[in-house]
């Protein structure tokens, strides 16, 4: 909590009307939920979960990152056979994986209908594409065939259901026009439209506080003299690692705020690791540090 609170950068968008702090406390929640029900914790914290994923994707579009990640997590847990997955068969333990990952989309998917109050929900291929187009500045190049050039619509059967909101799939495109045309931004003094793979690790090494880069160094050199690690662990680590790994490709450079939900996961992790640090000195010399 210490690490949290007094980041500096969760403290200068604490201000900032924007769905960035908003899709981050849904990202966590789920994740830490996530890692709760994999543990074996109540069948409760499978649908926090869903919950959590869904309220996160009806925020922003960078939640869309938990998808397939909830499905590996839950699927990897059953093979090999780790926390609520430990007894049983392997069979058996992959499908209640399965079951889970339908219960955690199908959650998501209503929340996402919800949101839009079922309008436009019900659409097939051929409505979506005569359906007249917003007009934004990124989508008036298009001309009203946005979703014909930048999604697989044009692709596939004409009568095939599509399962989300036609407002939804649009602003996905919207977006994907976005990141192909760059936005203009400048990195170490120089002007660029097509962004950098460095920004936002550099970004975030820069403003994150000393003292949590040390605490999490410690937390790998635990892991390495330990040889394993816990699945939270794996789960925290696997999505931050997860969300900077598709930063490298983001041609849109204006702010940290885009791989803010890293930063509570790295604060768990830098926390954890500090606990662990000072559990393992002796008493006097806890006290002391």
């Amino acid at each position: 909590l210490a690490f949290l609170c007094l980041h500096p950068t969760i403290i200068a968008h604490g201000r900032l009307v924007t769905t960035d702090m908003a899709v981050t406390v849904f990202m966590t929640m789920a994740v830490l939920e996530l890692a709760l029900y994999l543990r074996g914790a109540a069948r409760i914290h499978l649908f926090t979960t869903a919950l959590a994923v869904g309220a996160a994707l009806c925020t922003k579009y960078t939640a869309l990152v938990l998808a397939p990640l909830c499905v590996l997590a839950l699927v990897g847990t059953a093979i090999l056979s780790r926390g609520r997955y430990a007894r049983g068969t392997r069979s058996v333990a992959l499908l209640r994986a399965t079951l889970a990952s339908l219960t955690i989309g199908l959650v998501s998917l209503t929340m996402i209908h919800a949101s839009y109050r079922f309008e436009r929900s019900d659409w097939t291929v051929a409505q979506m594409l005569s359906a007249p187009e917003p007009d934004n500045p990124v989508t008036v190049p298009y001309r009203d065939k946005l979703l014909e050039k930048l999604t697989p619509l044009a692709k596939v059967p004409t009568d095939l259901w599509v399962p989300l909101p036609y407002g939804y799939a649009f602003g996905l495109a919207s977006i994907k026009a976005h990141a192909k045309h760059g936005h203009p931004s400048s990195f170490f003094g120089k002007f660029r439209v097509s962004g950098t793979p460095w920004y936002f690790p550099t970004l975030l090494a820069i403003k994150t506080p000393l003292c949590m880069l040390v605490a999490l160094g410690i937390g790998l050199a635990i892991a390495v003299r330990r040889r394993r690690i816990s699945l939270a662990t794996v789960l925290c680590l696997g999505v931050a690692t997860a969300m900077l790994l598709a930063s490298l490709r983001a041609s849109i450079n204006i702010g940290v705020r885009h791989v803010l939900p890293v930063l509570p996961l790295l604060c768990v992790l830098a926390g954890r690791a500090a606990w662990l640090f000072l559990s393992s000195l002796e008493p006097r010399r806890a006290r002391q540090w």
